[in-house]
C-alpha cells in the first residue's frame, strides 16, 4: 500500500468520484494487485517446482528434494495457526511486511548460497 494511506481513510476523505480520488484509487487497487501477484506467484512456483530444482539442480536424491514441499507447507501450517494472533499482537501490515521480508530474505539466502540446506530454509521461510 502506498506509504501514509489507508483505504479507510481514503473512503472517508476523498470521494472515488472525483479525479484525484480516482487516481488514489487506481494507485491503491494497483498495488494491492501487485503485492497479491507477488505472493501468489512466489508461493506457486515455490510449491510446484521445489522438488524438481532440488532435484536437477542440486544433485539431491528424491525423499531430500520432498523436504523443500514440506518446509513450504509446515510454514504456512503453521503460519495461518498463528496469523490471527499475530495480527491482533503486532498490526496487519508490520506482519506482512516481516512476512515479505522473510520470503526475500530466504530466497536470497537459496539464491546466494544454493545448497539443499539453505535452499529447504528458505521455501519454509516463503511458506512463512
Amino acid at each position: 500500500m502506498l506509504p501514509g494511506t489507508d483505504l479507510a481513510e481514503l473512503a472517508v476523505t476523498e470521494s472515488p468520484r472525483s479525479s484525484h480520488g480516482r487516481v488514489r484509487m487506481a494507485r491503491v487497487l494497483v498495488t494491492l494487485g501487485l503485492i497479491a501477484t507477488a505472493a501468489n506467484l512466489l508461493e506457486d512456483v515455490t510449491s510446484t517446482w521445489s522438488a524438481v530444482y532440488l532435484r536437477d539442480s542440486l544433485g539431491t536424491g528424491a525423499v531430500v528434494a520432498g523436504f523443500g514441499f514440506i518446509a513450504l507447507q509446515a510454514a504456512q501450517t503453521v503460519g495461518r495457526f498463528a496469523g490471527d494472533g499475530l495480527v491482533t499482537r503486532f498490526g496487519d501490515r508490520a506482519v506482512a511486511q516481516v512476512g515479505a521480508s522473510l520470503a526475500l530474505v530466504g530466497m536470497s539466502l537459496a539464491l546466494v548460497f544454493p545448497t539443499p540446506v539453505t535452499t529447504i530454509v528458505a521455501f519454509g521461510m516463503v511458506g512463512a
